[in-house]
């Protein structure tokens, strides 16, 4: 049962249907059963003849409240959880019905975000990579004083990381094609990109953000 409850496989969207969030199936469960509870999507698919359910084709969705999701069949392909009382589905994706907003968030640092953020472009060069041509630069070296920050991580291939050892860009004569920064905030609907759950497929979808948004 516990490891059921902490799968990250629920989707949090807001009231206008976009994700905001992923859950574990337990945090889903607290929001239901708390104040200004969340809702649950109860979503019905067309069958193939094997009887498994066509994720492309949705027949229904509709939003249930904690008391109408524990009376719900089980169907073969759910998640479930065992209870006292017997098996029980585990929501994928719920609603906080009195929540419109879209907060924003950056990207958190890490190798790709950097990647990312260049466009998998080397900063030096301008030059389009593959991942497997790659690899993060320190402009500043750490055993110069760099730290591991927006500001001072670049991507540029492999062999210039390499030949470029500890220097400094002017000890060496690389230039930056531009300065790093780092990324803006964006809408936390862009950030969620990888379903856990094949519900996750009718949401996942996200405006393209104004300068202003992603300023925000």
């Amino acid at each position: 049962m516990s490891a059921v409850l902490d799968q990250t496989i629920v989707l949090d969207v807001n009231r206008v249907h976009l994700p905001i969030d992923a859950r574990t199936v337990r945090d889903a469960i607290t929001a239901m059963t708390g104040e200004n509870p969340a809702l649950a999507f109860d979503i019905e698919y067309a069958l193939g003849p094997d009887g498994r359910p066509n994720y492309d084709e949705p027949l229904e969705r509709r939003t249930v409240t904690w008391a109408e999701w524990v009376s719900l069949p089980v169907r073969p392909f759910d998640v479930v959880i065992e209870t006292a009382r017997g098996w029980l589905r585990a929501p994928t994706v719920i609603m906080a019905p009195a929540y419109a907003d879209m907060p924003h968030a950056r990207p958190r640092l890490s190798p790709q975000g950097v990647y990312e953020r260049d466009g998998w472009r080397c900063q030096y060069t301008g030059k389009r990579l593959r991942p497997e041509e790659a690899n993060i630069d320190h402009v500043i070296p750490k055993d110069r004083g760099g730290g591991d920050t927006w500001e001072n991580l670049v991507t540029c291939t492999r062999s210039i990381n390499s030949w470029k050892g500890n220097r400094l860009n002017s000890e060496c004569g690389l230039k930056l094609i531009r300065r790093p920064r780092a990324p803006l905030g964006l809408p936390r609907c862009s950030l969620i990109r990888t379903p856990k759950h094949p519900d996750w497929l009718l949401f996942l979808t996200c405006p393209q953000p104004s300068r202003k948004d992603a300023a925000a």
